[in-house]
């Protein structure tokens, strides 16, 4: 039996379970909800030749608080049961089937800009805890040496998750999605590597009824995301496709709206289709340093006809070091984003108040309030740069 507990935490943090002291800007400015110590608790006993000798099945409980920068946090627990056979050294094929039960809670402005549901009241209903059963398929082909820092060889890996009624899951717990991934590396001469990857995968949900519209809702933890150290490095984490952009506002019983725009932040939504390409060259300086060339190309975006579409995909260039240590390569990169911020829908997180007649004002509603449908702000020199820490490489 194995009893792994995998805490997560961020640089610069003060508290070990809060990240609100943290160095890092980005972690400033995240609600606190987002905040506290991820972590995964779970324990699963092995079965070794489960139906034949190259097969077993793993039984596992489980127990997880997850959250993505810049987009959501979920809690749950559950329990999977996956029988992996082994076609070929390195070559594993895995079926599975999970059920959990959790909770996943995004930013409003998220309901608000795809689902059209701006009222906190109504949006509540998308942050229940609901049931979530998954029937899962996975294949990957591992060939890349040494694993840690591949040099040479490739990878093939693809995955299909299912969530339906049929398997336990509520009503906005239900999707279809399916990724692929190839990366290959190679070495040139005794210092250079050259590798690249490319990443597919799409979404689909059923349609629903809700407050008299018809939604496709898909959970937002089930998204795909990108921007950051291990995808297109010129974007911030995962504010690369669809975000909606925030500030607070306040209005006292009948009076004027009150808009602070100093609290301005961006909010990803995730989209149901995903690209990525990265290509990247690394010249080893020396045992401990390695310098590296990259260019990262993607795009997600929420289906509207085509699946694939020019005009979204953007294009990053970058510079990096890496430092070798025990546990992997140490990376910092420096992503070039060309582009101007991106346009996106201005919101006001408007709280409503009254006076009450004893003098005291007391908060009475709570609203999103669209602004502005096309928002960018203005950016200085400094911003077309984007610095990515990490460790491990980036593909």
């Amino acid at each position: 039996m194995i009893l792994p507990l995998i805490p997560t935490t961020g640089i610069g943090a003060g508290n070990p379970v809060n990240l609100s002291n943290s160095l890092c800007s980005a972690l400033r400015d995240e609600p606190e909800e987002r905040l506290d110590l991820n972590f995964n608790l779970s324990a699963a006993i092995t079965q070794p030749f489960a139906f034949h000798r190259r097969a077993e099945a793993v039984l596992s409980v489980f127990t997880e608080r997850h959250s993505e920068l810049n987009a959501f946090v979920r809690t749950a627990a559950g329990g999977s049961l996956a029988w992996t056979y082994n076609l070929a050294w390195r070559m594993p094929l895995t079926i599975g089937y999970s059920l959990a039960y959790g909770q996943t809670i995004a930013d409003d402005v998220t309901y608000c800009s795809f689902l059209n549901v701006c009222v906190a009241e109504d949006i509540e209903a998308f942050k229940e805890p609901q049931f979530r059963g998954v029937i899962s398929a996975a294949f990957a082909r591992e060939r890349r040496l040494p694993l840690v820092d591949p040099i040479r060889g490739s990878r093939l890996s693809a995955e299909v998750r299912f969530s339906g009624p049929l398997v336990g899951s509520d009503t906005l717990s239900q999707f279809l999605k399916g990724v692929a991934e190839y990366a290959s590396h190679h070495q040139l001469g005794r210092r250079s590597v050259v590798g690249w990857r490319v990443k597919l995968g799409a979404i689909v949900a059923p349609e629903r009824g809700f407050e008299g519209q018809e939604l496709r809702f898909v959970p937002v933890d089930e998204r795909f995301y990108a921007g950051g150290p291990n995808t297109v490095r010129g974007f911030p984490f995962n504010q690369l496709g669809p975000i909606q952009r925030v500030v607070d506002a306040e209005r006292v019983d009948a009076g004027p709206v009150v808009v602070d725009s100093a609290t301005l932040r961006t909010s990803a939504s995730g989209g149901n289709d995903l690209f990525l390409a990265n290509v990247e060259w690394r010249y080893a300086l020396s045992r401990t340093f390695t310098a590296a060339l990259f260019l990262d190309a993607g795009q997600v975006k929420v289906r509207q006809g085509d699946v694939f579409d020019l005009g979204q995909l953007r294009i990053t260039p970058g510079v990096g070091i890496r430092i070798a240590s025990p546990l992997g390569p140490i990376r910092l990169d420096i992503g070039i984003n060309p582009y101007k911020p991106e346009s996106a829908p201005l919101y006001a997180d408007l709280r409503i108040y009254e006076t009450q007649p004893d003098g005291t004002v007391t908060q009475v509603d709570n609203v999103l309030l669209l602004l502005q449908e096309d928002f960018a702000p203005e950016s200085s020199f400094w911003d077309h740069f984007q610095l990515n820490f990490s460790i491990g490489q980036a593909f």
